[in-house]
């Protein structure tokens, strides 16, 4: 506020993790460590802004050592709950495997105010990620800890918006991006999880709303134009096959309202979604998963989405009482999803695997939230949330949707206390329900033991859905002024009761539970 209009802002952090801890043993390399930073600095007035901002984030991670482990039997053991062992308690140190991941951002931004209301917003972006993937098992002419798999993605991106202003009752706002990535990977073992590949993507949008008394309409659409070609040497031959594809959107949306308290939502739209390059390219090891993925038989295989959605959304809020209900059916045609088949087995070991797959689908589901507050100190909270992904040929479910899910809270806002201000504990308890909606496709696995040929069974997924489990949070804050300064403080629980469980979406559940109770405390000081 002293410098005429210019602005600076400066951050960073730093962290250093041990093995994490489920409720009952630390698990074998999965210390952390990580330290970030990010600036800005800006000019801004009556007319215009202009911002440049850079940031940095900067990680090693270890890869729980009990999921990149021998055999076909030793996965089996560990998919039956009797697998790997482990012994090195807390630690700090990081072996092999781990990542090394380095990600930087620039990014200059311009806000011009034109004539009645109207402006101009052009942002532009420059992102660059590093990240080094180092296998349990180096190469044999490593003597200097390289990494087995480096890859080099940089992303070039321009986007600028024109707001129109207000013409009567109708906003207006047209926009284009300009969009270019590569990326180029290094290997010292010829593992090549992702080719080099080079994508280009324009874009051009409008979205209009048009206000009445009690009703606003929106209308939306877009047009995108994707390229993207791959480099890769096959046979010693270099192959650079590429795709365009041609991607439409159109949206509208009605929000009505009934009164001061009460209204409605109802947006419906269609979408066309190219398939992503992970979609397209995935071939080999996911590291960090500790899956395989396994790539589809030819490349550019897999066909763009086409997606009709719809959303039916009610408002109720006063003084006292918020509660917004949702629900909504999707149809996609050429639905890309992970579907598991055969484990390969490597060098590295054996991994579940997965192929990209695509089928006629529907994704139906609601949520509701709802808010009380009881009296001047209390403020009771319940939310949750259900949905199902269902394949229309065969009528059988699609792995990895979110399950459902009921949290319950209530804050209590205890005010000021000997000095302490704006004082408040939050207590919640979250309930995630075992998946209804699980898929039901078996196939069968058959290995070596020392008792002879033994069958595993694959129902639906290489482990069944977890089990119903419940978690109890609790948060606390509070502020206190010190000389001219202000102190926060935030402390915060999870899982207090030390719960075992294994979270659905989370694909290391094959392999071990999730972390047990977790404490973190963060001071805020402001001068």
């Amino acid at each position: 506020h002293k410098l005429h209009g210019w602005y600076i802002n400066l951050q960073g952090s730093q962290k250093k993790g041990g093995n994490i801890k489920t409720p009952t043993v630390f698990l074998d390399n999965t210390a952390s460590e990580e330290y970030n930073g990010s600036s800005n600095i800006g000019y801004k007035n009556e007319k215009s802004e202009v911002r440049f901002t850079s940031s940095t984030f900067n990680q090693q991670l270890g890869v729980y050592r009990g999921a990149h482990i021998g055999s076909l039997e030793d996965l089996i053991k560990n998919l039956n709950g009797n697998g790997y062992e482990n012994k090195d308690g807390f630690k700090y140190q990081i072996a092999r495997s781990y990542q090394k991941t380095n990600h930087q951002l620039y990014q200059f931004s311009l806000v011009k105010k034109l004539t009645k209301g109207r402006s101009i917003k052009l942002n532009l972006t420059v992102q660059k990620n590093k990240r080094l993937e180092y296998d349990i098992h180096r190469p044999k002419s490593d003597t200097s800890n390289q990494p087995n798999i480096q890859y080099f993605l940089n992303t070039y991106q321009s986007d600028l918006t024109f707001n129109h202003g207000v013409n009567r009752n109708i906003i207006s706002k047209s926009g284009l991006q300009l969009y270019l990535q590569n990326n180029v990977t290094k290997t010292t073992d010829l593992r090549l999880f992702l080719p080099n590949y080079q994508l280009k993507n324009f874009g051009l949008y409008h979205v209009k709303s048009v206000v009445f008394d009690k009703t606003e309409l929106e209308l939306g659409s877009r047009i995108d134009l994707r390229n993207v070609q791959i480099y890769k040497y096959v046979n010693k031959v270099l192959q650079d096959p590429s795709r365009t594809y041609w991607a439409f959107s159109a949206s509208y949306g009605i929000t009505h309202n009934f009164n001061k308290s009460f209204s409605m939502i109802l947006n419906s739209a269609f979408t066309t979604r190219p398939p992503a390059v992970n979609e397209l390219f995935s071939d080999g090891l996911h590291h960090g998963e500790s899956i395989f993925i396994l790539k589809t038989s030819n490349y550019f295989d897999l066909k763009t989405e086409k997606t009709l959605s719809n959303t039916l959304g009610f408002n109720f809020e006063n003084k006292t009482t918020n509660i917004r209900l949702s629900v909504f059916y999707n149809r996609t045609n050429d639905f890309i999803f992970l579907k598991p088949t055969t484990p390969v087995i490597s060098i590295r070991g054996a991994f579940p695997t997965y192929f990209y797959s695509q089928a006629n689908a529907t994704i139906t589901g609601g949520d509701y939230h709802l808010k009380q507050k009881a009296g001047k100190m209390f403020i009771l909270e319940s939310k949750g949330s259900i949905n199902y992904a269902k394949q229309l040929n065969n009528g059988d479910f699609i792995l990895s949707t979110p399950v459902p899910k009921i949290t319950n809270s209530i804050n209590m806002l205890l005010g000021n206390l000997k000095g302490l201000k704006s004082n408040s504990l939050e207590i919640s308890y979250s309930l995630n329900f075992r998946q209804p909606f699980f898929p039901k496709n078996k196939f069968d696995i058959n290995y070596n033991t020392v008792n002879g040929i033994q069958t595993f069974t694959v129902n639906g997924d290489y482990m069944i859905a977890p089990k119903t489990f419940g978690l109890l949070n609790a948060s606390y804050s509070s502020s206190l002024k010190i000389a001219k300064t202000n102190l926060q403080v935030f402390i915060s629980v999870n899982n207090i009761l030390n719960k075992t469980y294994r979270s659905y979406l989370n694909k290391l559940r094959y392999y071990t539970d999730e972390q047990g109770v977790n404490c973190s405390i963060t001071l805020k000081l402001s001068i």
